[in-house]
């Protein structure tokens, strides 16, 4: 009788301390800030199990707002859509929209797609991110933080993330446009590269700068079905911009020629 009860002391003692030990582990897991998100862009390095090469490798990069985005690239094609941050390190996120390209060769956009119905966790360590569902982990993403920069130049405080407070290309009242969401702009540089919202869809672009010139090249949105002329406004707008202004470093003026196009705040 009183082996019987050495045991069964013995066994409570086992369950109840790997009880422990799994909630520590599921704590550790689900750690880090939501700020870092947005300051990194998140290339893919492992999925399913896998690692994924450098060369053409998916990636994600999230945009802080009224209503957080979250744009990308498959490996073939640019992403985008709505994520939402509920609580400590709980995610979901939108249906994915994309881009049509056709993709040809080796590529794995289909498996990287389908890691965001799943997730529904995530966690940080250093610079690296990873996506969970429940406890399987979906995927890891290595953090590029931003390029260091020792003087900031005209162009550099071009960085971060502007919202349109003005368009000069329509009759209809701002309010009217955007009723919703305001669009926005968040550039990238060294990389040349800016991400954003329409005011309904997510969108990417490449941009070249030569002193006050700007032109925004190859501008893609993602294809969400959108009510009234806002976004077809900011877009037609965006693509007839040649130069820029700033007024100070919280004001950017986007225009055509020597006409004032549109006008971001710093947010």
């Amino acid at each position: 009788m009183k082996t019987i009860k050495v045991m069964l002391t013995t066994l409570i003692a086992v369950i109840f301390f790997s009880a422990c030990d799994r909630a520590k582990n599921t704590d550790a897991a689900l750690s880090g800030s939501t700020e870092i998100l947005f300051k990194h862009q998140w290339n893919l390095t492992e999925l399913d199990g896998q690692p994924v090469l450098p060369n053409d490798a998916p990636y994600l990069q999230f945009i802080q707002g009224d209503a957080n985005k979250v744009v990308g690239f498959t490996g073939c094609n640019q992403i985008g859509g709505d994520v939402e941050l509920q609580n400590v390190n709980v995610v979901k996120f939108s249906v994915m929209t994309t881009t049509k390209m056709a993709c040809t060769g080796e590529n794995v956009e289909q498996k990287f797609l389908a890691i965001f119905p799943k997730a529904d966790a995530w966690s940080i360590s250093i610079d690296e991110l990873s996506l969970f569902q429940g406890r399987n982990l979906l995927a890891k993403f290595k953090g590029l933080p931003p390029a260091k920069e020792p003087i900031e130049t005209k162009t550099s405080v071009l960085n971060g993330r502007w919202e349109l407070d003005s368009i000069s290309s329509s009759n209809l009242a701002f309010i009217a446009l955007y009723p919703d969401q305001k669009p926005s702009l968040a550039f990238n540089l060294p990389t040349m590269e800016v991400v954003g919202s329409t005011g309904c869809n997510t969108f990417t672009s490449a941009f070249t700068l030569d002193s006050s010139k700007i032109q925004f090249i190859n501008l893609t949105a993602t294809e969400k079905a959108c009510n009234g002329v806002g976004e077809p406004t900011f877009i037609n707008a965006m693509k007839e911009v040649s130069s820029y202004s700033l007024v100070d470093t919280n004001t950017l003026t986007l225009m055509k020629g020597e006409v004032a196009m549109l006008r971001f705040m710093r947010r």
